[in-house]
């Protein structure tokens, strides 16, 4: 399947141009990306992606331990949930917020299912949405400073934070964002944007791959093990 320049411009208007617009243009003319070109993970980049995935667990489950499950399992609207009922009666205020954030997360699912299948009618959904966010936050970071990739790198990580997603799990993506640029930069340097662009696409889903399921076992043990007396 062919991934034309078009499929991968920043688009205008879009709901994350709050960030994008704040990252230096893209590359003119950008380059044609066939994602059948695609390489398979090395063991490298699923070493990589364990790791992360694993640190981002740990992360969960330490923050969860000196914190509250609201700062760590809850969305921002689970977290008002949480908030009004703690004023109504206290002892119901956590199962307040996970009842709304499992609303949440159907609502944030079916949305997203719903986005990628009206963008991608052919071929892989979480390969083409990868590429997409590689070549709207990396694309072109070879001539950037290191100020402009870190701020990409931020930026990122807040695009995950949404009125539905659990607030540290919406800003965690900023530790595989590091990764991400690294290999953009990598394969860029050896065979030139596009093949970087790819390099990074196979890292960025790989690490999905394996942060999902972890991310939300994470959560569900941030959540036992705050509420357990």
């Amino acid at each position: 399947m062919m991934t034309t320049t078009n499929s991968i411009a920043r688009p205008a208007g879009h709901r994350l141009s709050w960030a994008l617009d704040r990252l230096p243009p893209q590359p003119d003319p950008l380059p044609h990306v066939d994602l059948a070109d695609l390489p398979a993970p090395t063991t490298g980049q699923r070493a990589r992606a364990a790791t992360t995935a694993a640190a981002t667990g740990l992360a969960l489950a330490a923050i969860a331990a000196a914190l509250s499950p609201a700062v760590i399992a809850f969305s921002p609207a689970a977290a008002l949930a949480a908030t009004i009922a703690w004023t109504i009666t206290p002892a119901y205020a956590v199962w307040a917020g996970l009842a709304t954030q499992l609303v949440c997360t159907v609502v944030w699912l079916v949305n997203l299912t719903r986005t990628e299948r009206a963008a991608t009618p052919a071929g892989n959904p979480g390969q083409v949405l990868a590429l997409r966010e590689e070549a709207w936050f990396r694309l072109g970071a070879e001539h950037w400073t290191r100020r402009q990739r870190a701020t990409s790198t931020i930026l990122f990580g807040l695009a995950h934070l949404t009125w539905y997603t659990p607030i540290l799990a919406g800003l965690l993506p900023m530790l595989g964002a590091t990764t991400y640029m690294s290999e953009y930069l990598a394969g860029t340097r050896a065979a030139g944007p596009a093949h970087g662009l790819l390099q990074a696409t196979t890292a960025h889903a790989t690490y999905n791959r394996v942060a999902v399921p972890i991310t939300a076992a994470a959560l569900v043990l941030a959540v036992i093990w705050t509420t357990t007396p």
